[in-house]
């Protein structure tokens, strides 16, 4: 059982996520906003050739990737990331703060992948919904998978986000 200190960035209040389950990444609501946070505990080299976690509040360090959208960064794990709009029915691990109808609960999946070599492949899978999906202005059709670069535009319903991708070595 691990336990990580992590910071939310809505509203700043610190807490302490438990991971009981052993999972890399666990999402929790803050207690004082309710916004989701994703806690990665998926150990990551540092280039010093020790080994570390990443918490939600500190993975900006390592840089993997992120979403940008209405202001607010969104800290993308190794693994799948099921992307959604936020709502307390939402099981979307990253939920994105939007009132939009047409953006899904649970919409699509990003998922990283570590590659031989340490190279990042990013990858976005449209989920079963039938409601829009884009990227770069190209609408992808239900079970579509394609791959994702630094700067790429998605729009989940009508819901417009940057993906920004960083290497994990600094």
């Amino acid at each position: 059982m691990e336990k990580k200190s992590v910071t939310c960035n809505a509203c700043g209040t610190r807490l302490t996520v438990t991971n009981r389950s052993g999972k890399p990444a666990v999402s929790v609501a803050c207690p004082k906003c309710g916004t989701r946070l994703t806690v990665s505990f998926d150990p990551v080299a540092d280039g010093g050739g020790r080994r570390t976690t990443l918490a939600a509040g500190d993975v900006y360090k390592y840089r993997i990737g992120s979403l940008l959208c209405n202001g607010y960064t969104y800290q993308l794990s190794l693994g799948q990331n099921t992307i959604g709009r936020a709502s307390f029915s939402s099981t979307a691990l990253i939920q994105i703060a939007t009132a939009d109808p047409y953006m899904s609960r649970s919409h699509a999946i990003i998922e990283i992948t570590r590659m031989e070599g340490g190279m990042l492949k990013t990858v976005l899978s449209n989920w079963q919904n039938s409601n829009p999906t884009y990227v770069n202005g190209q609408k992808l059709l239900m079970g579509d998978v394609v791959p994702l670069n630094h700067n790429d535009v998605i729009q989940m319903g009508q819901t417009m986000m940057r993906f920004i991708v960083r290497s994990v070595m600094e």
